[in-house]
């Protein structure tokens, strides 16, 4: 139920790359839950994944343990400093694993904001780092 699945085929590309080449593109990965202790095996892989350096970044977000829900727009926009890091390698891919509604069109647009600010660019040159880059979604039902 956490949406991971499609993306533990990629995960464990990168750790093929890693152990054939020993370097990697960057990656950021965004998770998003309801509640942290709904997935205590879910995140000791992730984080393994991320020390071990096939995830360069990880940040997680459970909406359901605080009083605020937070997001993960919310922490896509806290983070805009490292996306900028990372985005500006034309290597970076974005992955999204959840319900698509409009939240694809969401991040595409904090993306595209991030490049705005913290890159000091107008719009069509920040479309355009956009557009260098993977996308894909993924449609958790």
């Amino acid at each position: 139920g956490s949406g991971m699945s499609p993306l533990f085929s990629i995960i464990q590309h990168r750790q093929k790359q890693q152990q054939k080449n020993g370097k990697l593109p960057p990656c950021i990965l965004f998770f998003e839950g309801k509640n942290e202790s709904a997935y205590p095996l879910l995140l000791d892989k992730l984080i393994n994944f991320h020390k071990s350096g096939i995830i360069t970044d990880l940040v997680t977000t459970f909406w359901g343990d605080t009083p605020k829900k937070v997001h993960l727009q919310d922490k896509m926009k806290e983070k805009a400093a490292k996306i900028w890091d990372l985005w500006m390698d034309v290597r970076t891919p974005f992955y999204y694993c959840g319900p698509l509604r409009k939240i694809p069109e969401e991040l595409k647009e904090i993306l595209l904001q991030v490049i705005i600010n913290e890159g000091w660019m107008a719009r069509e040159e920040a479309m355009a780092v956009n557009n260098r880059h993977d996308f894909n979604f993924i449609q958790n039902v």
